[in-house]
């Protein structure tokens, strides 16, 4: 599993930049302090907890002075930051960074490390906005340590004077970075630059913070989405103790309840389809992310509801991908593009490869670069032509040792997602030949599979092959009658009988 990807992989990069970062910004600090007193009692603990331990997506509390007052100090004895969001709620702009910014995984998962964030509604408490905006416009995100400023975000775009240390974080997102608002990347580039400074002028506060604020376990794993009746699908479980486990039954179902316009029923099957298959029938790794997830995008273009249901399985990865290994980011790549939102996966992989002064590891650019690939097997052409001799050479680097610079565990990781881009796309190459009675090239990448999975992987070539060519609706038995042992599952020799 990957660690949280900025914080270590941008550290070096925020490093170099904030010594300008401490001379180039000067801002009017506000402070949250309150004045030494001998009557006051001691503040009463937070009783909301600490909002921003949800890693899944920053939680912004909604705060009052004495709420804010109360949190000071509770930062101050957990040593660590305190992050208030000045907004107004009438305000376009405002709106816009909620939604954009604020909810983002990765935010997320950096503020459950270093900080506890709240929300303040200038309109609700004008007096104490004032107080701690100053000149700063709305809305504007302020970063206290001790009850004292050290850091201030205003909301940037194209029409904003951009200082050089907000050039810096606009270019983390590539050339996007100088079209459009940073968003959630500058706020994190800015957010991590402040606590760098605090590194470089208060040592002893940041080894105490680094002690008792731990990096955060990633989000826990849940059950699923399939057993769920939600407004998008019907709840949908798995095969009772009487019945033959069978995943492509339930994909025929649900075409068959697509066709009738039981959108709930269909959303609900193929949920179970993408949640369950594999466990049922791991030949079908390779047509879960390519046949399965192309049905599944086609119909959730004419579907919303059915989109929305999958919107919501990608949105529970999204949590998770901070954390993410290659497998887990090639899906959620697959999910963006099931709903149509593949700006998400663009966005990301910027921000990975294109971060300034970040040089990505030699793992990360091949993952990236494997998975950018893997669609060109949608063309016929390029299967018949190309396809079987591509699936060779996969095989012999899945065979190859771990390259020097490269460490055992990043390329065991290299090789996991290799063998499975290799299923997808063997699987697409096959269900397309067949399509187009292409009987000899096709009869080529089956020897290509075979010989790239090699002799130990016990029939799993031909399995994860003939699953495929059921799935695309082209069983035939003249050409798969002859695999069929006693290791093929029953639902696949009940197809093919004759």
């Amino acid at each position: 599993m990957r660690c949280v990807r900025f914080h270590h992989a941008a550290r070096a990069c925020i490093a170099s930049v904030a010594a300008l970062w401490a001379v180039s910004v000067a801002p009017a600090h506000a402070s949250l302090a309150a004045p030494p007193s001998k009557v006051n009692p001691p503040p009463a603990p937070l009783a909301t907890g600490s909002p921003a331990h949800d890693t899944t997506r920053p939680t912004l509390i909604e705060a009052d002075p004495d709420l804010l007052r109360r949190a000071t100090e509770e930062c101050r004895g957990r040593t660590r930051l305190l992050v208030v969001f000045v907004y107004d709620p009438h305000d376009e702009r405002s709106a816009q960074v909620l939604s954009k910014a604020w909810t983002d995984p990765t935010l997320g998962a950096w503020l459950a490390w270093h900080a506890e964030v709240y929300k303040l509604n200038a309109a609700a408490y004008p007096i104490l906005a004032k107080t701690l905006l100053g000149d700063s416009p709305i809305p504007t995100t302020i970063t206290f340590r001790d009850g004292k400023e050290i850091g201030r975000v205003p909301p940037l775009s194209q029409t904003n004077p951009m200082r050089r240390f907000e050039m810096c974080a606009a270019l983390a997102l590539g050339p996007m970075g100088l079209k459009h608002p940073i968003w959630a990347p500058g706020l994190l580039f800015q957010l991590d630059l402040v606590l760098e400074k605090t590194k470089a002028t208060r040592p002893e506060w940041y080894e105490r913070h680094e002690r008792t604020n731990p990096m955060p376990m990633a989000p826990a794993v849940g059950e699923g989405f399939s057993g769920r009746t939600d407004e998008f699908a019907d709840a949908v479980h798995d095969f009772g103790p009487n019945e033959t486990p069978d995943p492509l039954a339930r994909l025929e179902a649900a075409r068959r309840a697509a066709r009738d316009g039981d959108v709930r029923a269909a959303a609900g099957l193929l949920t179970w389809e993408w949640e369950n298959a594999v466990r049922i029938e791991p030949a079908w790794r390779g047509v879960r992310l390519s046949l399965l997830s192309d049905e599944i995008e086609t119909l959730a273009r004419r579907h919303p509801g059915l989109k929305s249901r999958f919107v919501t399985i990608r949105d529970d990865l999204t949590a998770r991908l901070p954390w993410a290994s290659y497998n887990e980011i090639l899906e959620w790549m697959t999910l963006n593009q099931i709903v149509g939102d593949g700006a998400q996966s663009t966005l990301f992989l910027d921000q990975e490869i294109n971060a300034v002064g970040v040089m990505p590891t030699r793992a990360d650019v091949l993952g990236y670069e494997m998975i950018l690939r893997r669609d060109r097997w949608h063309d016929r052409r390029a299967a018949e032509v190309e396809g079987a001799s591509w699936i060779r050479r996969q095989g012999e680097l899945l065979r190859e040792p771990a390259p020097s610079g490269m460490s055992l565990r990043q390329w065991e990781s290299i090789t996991a997602l290799r063998r499975v881009l290799v299923l997808a796309a063997a699987s697409r190459m096959y269900a397309l030949l067949l399509e187009r009675n292409m009987d000899a090239p096709a009869a080529t990448v089956v020897s290509a599979l075979e010989t790239a999975l090699g002799s130990k992987a016990g029939g799993e070539a031909r399995l994860t092959l003939l699953s495929a060519a059921l799935v695309a609706g082209h069983p035939r038995p003249d050409i798969h009658l002859g695999w069929i042992d006693e290791r093929t599952p029953a639902w696949i020799r009940d197809r093919l009988k004759p």
